[in-house]
């Protein structure tokens, strides 16, 4: 993390992403144009089928638990992918599918999920991740 204050809830570089996050999620937390960002996208052909992708730190850190959710109303969501603490990042549970994690740099991957149902069959999805214990 550098010279900034240790406190999880702390964020130092005011660009709205506590020490938490932007640990999870592989920023750098005295930055504020090191942004914790989730890009939702899709995959091609007839059976197209929404993605979200998100940046982690690698190793994949022990306490963390990472999941994919889906809803179709913000309120009811339903875990897609799964990962456990520490496990590797090749390692997803659930009913969607992980993509293989794409190295950025030292350090940092990025991870790819896609929803298990396709874009024609549910066109009202959204997809989220989370990370916490």
């Amino acid at each position: 993390f550098g010279n900034i204050a240790p406190a999880p809830a702390g964020d130092p570089d005011n660009d709205g992403s506590d020490n938490r996050a932007e640990f999870a999620f592989a920023t750098l937390p005295a930055d504020a144009a090191s942004l914790v960002t989730a890009i939702t996208g899709a995959t091609a052909g007839p059976d197209s089928r929404l993605t979200i992708t998100f940046n982690v730190p690698d190793p994949a850190p022990a306490y963390l638990r990472y999941t994919v959710e889906a809803t179709i109303d913000l309120v009811n969501w339903t875990p897609l992918a799964v990962h456990a603490p520490a496990g590797s990042w090749t390692e997803w549970t659930g009913p969607g599918y992980a993509f293989p994690p794409v190295p950025q740099s030292p350090g940092i991957l990025t991870i790819t999920v896609a929803d298990c149902e396709t874009i024609a069959a549910n066109p009202r999805r959204i997809l989220r991740v989370r990370a916490g214990p």
